[in-house]
């Protein structure tokens, strides 16, 4: 029983710690970061990718996954640069061809989104211009893995310290 106890605490703390983690990739969207520079505005807060993203913890091992869209990973985040179809460069170790354009599925969610129309020339023309003259990347990764960093001394502190309460508890008992 104690144990179960024990085990349903250190739960909540680390469900509280995936959620603080999606939480952190949140801000780093909703900052500078997001801003489309063609538009000048925000483009990523309350963007499919936004709302996806969701930290879980992992039940029985401790483990907290941090869930991002691939295509957010791929396309908006770029490795921090701008995405565009180019030439496989020889002089760069692992540097491959971009052969194919963005998702077609990916288009047609942003394009409904933004009351445009998802099907037709349009889609085709918004799919070839992203593949052809590429897109800015806005990296939001990063910055938000050291911000989970600076973090993570506070997180591993508290919950050691709810172990050792629980612990403490269920031998004094």
């Amino acid at each position: 029983m104690a144990g179960e106890i024990v085990k349903a605490r250190l739960k909540e703390a680390l469900d509280g710690v995936a959620k603080a983690c999606a939480d952190i990739v949140r801000t780093v969207m909703d900052s500078d970061v997001g801003i489309n520079s063609k538009i000048g505005t925000n483009t990523l807060t309350g963007s499919n990718a936004y709302k996806r993203i969701e930290g879980v913890n992992v039940d029985d091992i401790g483990l907290i996954n941090l869930l991002i869209p691939e295509y957010a990973v791929l396309y908006v985040d770029g490795d921090g640069y701008t995405w565009a179809r180019r030439p496989a460069d020889p002089d760069v170790e692992g540097h491959r061809k971009d052969q194919v354009p963005p998702p077609i599925e990916a288009i047609k969610e942003w394009a409904g989104r933004k009351n445009l129309p998802t099907t037709g020339s349009f889609i085709w023309k918004a799919r070839w211009s992203i593949w052809w003259k590429g897109i800015k990347a806005r990296p939001f990764i990063e910055p938000s893995f050291e911000e989970i960093d600076k973090q993570f001394e506070t997180w591993a502190d508290d919950l050691f310290e709810a172990l050792c309460v629980e612990l403490d508890e269920f031998f004094n008992q």
